[in-house]
């Protein structure tokens, strides 16, 4: 009985040493698995954070584009007819609707700072990411005021320098009447003298 007695505690030992084996490498492969799903998972979020990042990086990048168009145009908006004088209609519509495009800008940038304030808080991108988005935000904030100031300056001048061109095309006519009446005079006084 004893040698029976130390045969099966002797089972029993090897049967919970394999237990034990068994569950220690349970414990390494739940382990490993649950390493696995946590990289996995990084990488998604790591992945999704920089395709958030491209995204409104992309945007921004549009948005700079729109405010470089709208600044070149700005020069261009005036124009001005055969005779030299500005077309005032036209003049006013073009500086008004860069005017539009301004505030359009304006607004989809304030909502752009929404957007990222907003990603931000739901840990989407990084401190790091939001710091430099916004930034790049903010300078094309500062150039879309600087140009919406430079075309509400161009309206409010835009009759004075109308009427400036209409004073420098009578300025310009009355040069001319005066040349042609010189010469005339000139060739009624030579033909006086031919008498």
């Amino acid at each position: 009985t004893t040698n029976l007695n130390n045969a099966y505690v002797d089972y029993l030992d090897k049967v919970r040493e394999e237990q034990d084996n068994h569950n220690n490498q349970m414990k390494v492969m739940e382990n490993k698995y649950n390493l696995d799903i946590e990289q996995a998972e990084k990488e998604r979020q790591d992945k999704t954070r920089q395709a958030t990042v491209d995204f409104h990086s992309h945007m921004i990048s549009e948005y700079e584009r729109a405010m470089s168009a709208i600044s070149n145009k700005v020069d261009k908006a005036e124009t001005r007819n055969a005779l030299g004088i500005i077309n005032y209609g036209a003049t006013k519509n073009a500086l008004k609707d860069l005017q539009y495009s301004i505030e359009l800008t304006l607004n989809r940038i304030a909502t752009e700072k929404m957007n990222l304030v907003r990603k931000l808080s739901e840990g989407k991108i990084s401190f790091g990411d939001f710091s430099a988005l916004m930034d790049q935000l903010n300078t094309l904030e500062v150039q879309a005021q600087d140009t919406a100031k430079n075309v509400s300056t161009k309206l409010k001048d835009l009759t004075g320098e109308w009427w400036g061109s209409i004073d420098q095309w009578v300025q310009q006519v009355g040069q001319t009447m005066n040349t042609i009446l010189s010469s005339l005079s000139e060739i009624q006084s030579n033909q006086y003298d031919k008498m």
